[in-house]
């Protein structure tokens, strides 16, 4: 017999996408990947629009198995959420980390914790304590001319906590 993917898993070549669960009362958004570019925020909207249109629904904003990238784009998501009371209440939304859960992906978790109401469920990302990004500088070596990303920025230098969910799922 087929045994389907389970939600999470699917589309996971997409960097994020959207599924409305009417019989959940849901509105799932899966945020694959931390892309530079507007496509996550019109996602975003399109999210908050359904949950002004359905009052009853909660948002599930799932990270798990998120290596990171740019923060910038999650944070429309977090603006939309804050600008409207009837959103940003205990128990309407609700984000999923797991320990695969990594580096911009662990600070946009953070962020929807502590800047808006939502309650963070699974297990604590990778590495909470992540101090080191980068602002996309590039270093051409010298002998062979390759050229590679490197870490240029201490982004943690108080050595916050990141990604520890309110609830722990094993």
């Amino acid at each position: 017999s087929f045994v389907p993917f389970p939600l999470y898993m699917r589309n996971s070549a997409k960097p994020y996408w959207l599924q409305i669960l009417g019989g959940q009362r849901a509105v799932y958004l899966k945020y694959n990947r931390c892309l530079p570019g507007a496509g996550f925020q019109r996602l975003a909207a399109r999210a908050l629009k359904v949950l002004r249109a359905h009052p009853s629904y909660r948002l599930i904003v799932d990270l798990r198995n998120n290596p990171g990238g740019d923060s910038q784009p999650f944070q429309a998501l977090i603006t939309g959420i804050r600008a409207d009371p009837a959103i940003n209440r205990r128990g309407r939304i609700f984000g999923l980390i797991d320990d695969f859960t990594a580096s911009s992906a662990t600070f946009d978790s953070y962020d929807l914790r502590e800047e808006t109401n939502a309650q963070l469920i699974g297990q604590q990302a990778a590495d909470p304590i992540d101090e080191f990004g980068n602002d996309n500088r590039m270093l051409r070596l010298p002998h062979y001319g390759v050229l590679v990303q490197v870490t240029t920025s201490v982004v943690n230098p108080a050595k916050t906590r990141y990604g520890i969910p309110d609830i722990v799922v094993a």
